[in-house]
Parts: C-alpha cells; structure tokens; sequence
C-alpha cells in the first residue's frame, strides 16, 4: 500500500499558471511533488493550494516529509516576502497536513483572495531545506507569514514587532540589581494590599523588560543601526496597544518592522 501526505496552505500571492496542478522539484525530496489548486479548476484562481507528495511505503515517512515541508514552506515565506499560512502546528500535528493512502485523496475548497502571480517552478525554486527550528522561531515564523495577509495596517504592525518579540528571551538583571532588589523586599512589609503590590513590582524586576531583551538580540545579531531603527519603532506599538495612538498611520512602520522582524529570524536561523 502506499501513502502521500497533502499539506494545505495559503498563499498570499497568484500562482501564474492557468493548469489545475503541476509537477514541482523540491531540493531534498526523493519522491515526486505536486503543485494542485484545491478549490479551483486552475492554479491561477485556487484560493487555496496543496502540495502532495506520494509513493512512500509507510505514513510515518510521509508525515515526517509533510512536517519537514511545512517548516520549509514558512521559511520560505518569510524570505520571498509572501505569506504562506498552514494552519497552527500541535507537536507532530498540523492542520493542514492530511496523511493518505493513495486511493482516498480529497480536496475541499475555501475561501481566501490572492494578488500578484508566481509561477510554479519559481514558487517551487525559493523553498530550500532548513534545520530544525525552534518553537520561537517557528511562532516568528507564522506571525511574519501571517502578516501579509487581508489585515488592518496596525494588525500587520503589531504582528511583525510580536514577531520581534517572540525570538528575545527575558534574561535576568545583574546581580547587583537584584541584591538591592532583595533587600528592599526584605524591609517590606507585604501584609497590606499596598505591600503585596509594591513587592510583586519588585520581583518583577529581576527580569528585564521584553523591550530590553529585544534590543540586546537585534544589537547582537543586526548592530547598533538596527537597535536604533528598534528603539524608533517599539514606542508605536506601545503607544497604539495601550493608548490608541497611530491608527491609520502606521503604515510605513509596518513596512519597517517587517524587514527588521525578517532580518533578526534569518539571522537567528544562523546563529
């Protein structure tokens, strides 16, 4: 019996080619891939696509190829500036991602608009193997991805600098701020409501700001210009969660925090 696996996606561009499916070469892949219009009789007008790949002898081969293509789609994404969206990965889950016999292939539609053509082989051509990401690079991943689909400015803003966010892990503060940090709390009396909060902004403390993890990152792996292109954005995105400040007007911010957002993921692939 043989096995293919489909993995669905979105992508947030045409694909220039009037035929319902066509064969596609994929570095890595030993076993022929294909290009199908899954809710369309063309793959210039499918809304959504799939790519299946067949002739494996068992359906854990094929998952660990669909789930490797998976990675490598979103990577790809992120590098040709064009959302690819799989749906949200569970472990060893993915939405998007069917294992089959060969003889009980389906293709259900939906419903997404598209802009600008790309033909199959170039589509096929800007997807190349990846390492194992880890789960803040794959979550970076899909927000990037994610932001070039039908959203508000300030959606694809805060999406893009929540991209940002999610590869800066919190570390800790010095240990000289946090001894002060101790002994203030030692002479605090936390028996009042005023005590209790004024030691859990205390404790807070001893990790550093999300703000300050993300310019150490980007001044590690970008440089200090980048840093300053940060330290120019991150205030918007502050000033519009919190005070709704820049609605409609964030436009050319959005278009920075995407190629700072993309910039940082390469880079920390790289690292």
């Amino acid at each position: 019996m043989a096995f293919c696996f489909q993995l669905r996606f979105r992508y947030s561009n045409e694909i220039n080619c009037d035929d319902m499916d066509a064969d596609i070469e994929i570095s890595t892949f030993n076993y022929p891939l294909k290009l199908i219009a899954r809710d369309s009789d063309s793959l210039r007008h499918a809304k959504w696509l799939v790519i299946r790949g067949s002739q494996y002898t068992n359906s854990e081969e094929a998952r660990r190829d669909g789930l490797r293509l998976h990675k490598m789609l979103l990577v790809s994404g992120v590098k040709r500036n064009a959302g690819i969206h799989c749906g949200p990965q569970e472990g060893d889950s993915i939405s998007g991602l069917d294992i089959l016999t060969e003889n009980k292939i389906q293709l259900v539609g939906m419903d997404v608009k598209f802009r600008i053509g790309t033909p199959p082989r170039t589509f096929a051509s800007k997807i190349s193997p990846v390492g194992e990401l880890s789960d803040e690079q794959l979550i970076s991943a899909e927000l990037i991805n994610d932001s070039f689909f039908e959203l508000s400015t300030e959606a694809r803003f805060i999406l893009r600098v929540s991209a940002i966010e999610t590869l800066c892990k919190q570390g800790g503060r010095s240990s000289g701020v946090k001894k002060i940090i101790g002994d203030l709390l030692k002479g605090l009396d936390e028996g009042t409501p005023e005590g209790k909060e004024v030691a859990q902004i205390l404790r807070q403390g001893k990790t550093e700001s999300i703000g300050r993890a993300c310019r150490s990152k980007i001044r590690k792996l970008l440089g200090k210009d980048a840093e300053s292109e940060f330290d120019h954005l991150y205030p918007f995105r502050s000033k519009f969660l919190h005070e709704g400040v820049g609605r409609g007007a964030l436009s050319d911010e959005a278009d920075k925090a995407l190629k700072l957002a993309i910039a940082l993921l390469l880079h920390d692939l790289d690292d």
